[in-house]
């Protein structure tokens, strides 16, 4: 950075509320990985917090769930799929990591009462595909078990389950580590698991506000408009995965600017290749057992709706 640059990163650093801290990866930080993604002004957020609570107590039925859980996924494969993919960075061993931004416009994403996608436009998607030598399974499995998250993702200081929508689908709340000069950030998404007759597996992230984990002052609240991971058996290798991430976020807060838009995509090239080879390293660690494997997360880990209305109703 030049001189100017070290200023504005400062002063960044106090409007943002957190403190500058020693950290030889810096900027890098930024980089969303998985449910650890996206901010948005706190204002906004918990406006749109407070609206989304009379939602919630309508519970959504079994069908409304599937809907929407199809719906994301097929605008998530359409981003993916689509054209304007920019390829930005590339590796030579044998994960073959090639990643890939472009610019998304308003509208598409599917509306959620949690998403500002105008806000969010001026940031790049990210894309990223890779070989691993571990079977899709083995690397599915991560994602269902919170306490696998720092094997993988050594940003995520916090995963909780908040809430059980169905066997499926859940609402989780994560938190970051305070990175560079900026205060920690906390998400609520919705994510969903998916096993295709093909082999194919998918976990979807979409933002969400849910009443029991409402914005806060010591986090900045964090908007993820997308975040998919793509996992497919090799073609003649099935102890091999063929797979693809992809993510959307606003960095809000102070960076929810232009100049923070040109920081954040000049350097979130960076953030997949180390997070892909983390993932691999964690489930070559975990091999699958013998024994039918899971495809959902347990019901033990989380309260489901059922339980939180009752609890509701002893509750007044």
């Amino acid at each position: 950075f030049s001189v100017l640059g070290v200023f504005l990163w400062l002063l960044v650093a106090v409007a943002d509320g957190g403190l500058p801290m020693v950290n030889p990866d810096g900027l890098r930080l930024v980089f969303p990985q998985l449910n650890v993604t996206g901010l948005l002004g706190r204002v906004t957020q918990r406006e749109r917090h407070d609206k989304y609570l009379a939602h919630w107590s309508g519970k959504p039925t079994s069908g409304e769930v599937r809907r929407a859980n199809q719906a994301n996924v097929d605008s998530m494969l359409a981003v993916v799929r689509g054209a304007g993919w920019r390829q930005v960075s590339s590796t030579n061993d044998h994960n073959r990591i090639r990643v890939y931004l472009k610019s998304v416009t308003p509208g598409t994403h599917l509306e959620t009462e949690a998403a500002d996608d105008v806000a969010a436009a001026k940031f790049s998607c990210v894309k990223a595909t890779a070989i691993l030598n571990a079977s899709p399974h083995d690397v599915y499995k991560l994602f269902l078990d919170n306490s696998q998250v720092h094997e993988y993702n050594e940003h995520c200081q916090k995963l909780e389950d908040v809430e059980r929508v169905s066997k499926d689908t859940k609402v989780a709340w994560s938190v970051t580590a305070p990175f560079g000069p900026f205060k920690p950030r906390d998400f609520v998404t919705m994510v969903h698991y998916r096993r295709e007759p093909d082999g194919t597996l998918m976990v979807l992230n979409r933002p969400c506000n849910h009443p029991d984990r409402p914005p806060v002052p010591q986090f900045q609240r964090a908007e993820l408009l997308l975040a998919g991971n793509v996992m497919r058996p090799v073609q003649g290798d099935k102890s091999k995965t063929e797979f693809t991430m992809i993510t959307h976020v606003n960095p809000g807060g102070v960076v929810n600017n232009a100049l923070g838009a040109a920081i954040v995509n000049r350097i979130c090239s960076q953030g997949p290749v180390d997070f892909i080879r983390r993932l691999e390293r964690a489930a070559q660690s975990h091999p699958s057992r013998h024994g039918a494997p899971s495809w959902f997360p347990q019901r033990s880990f989380m309260r489901d709706q059922t339980e939180r209305a009752s609890g509701a109703e002893r509750g007044r």
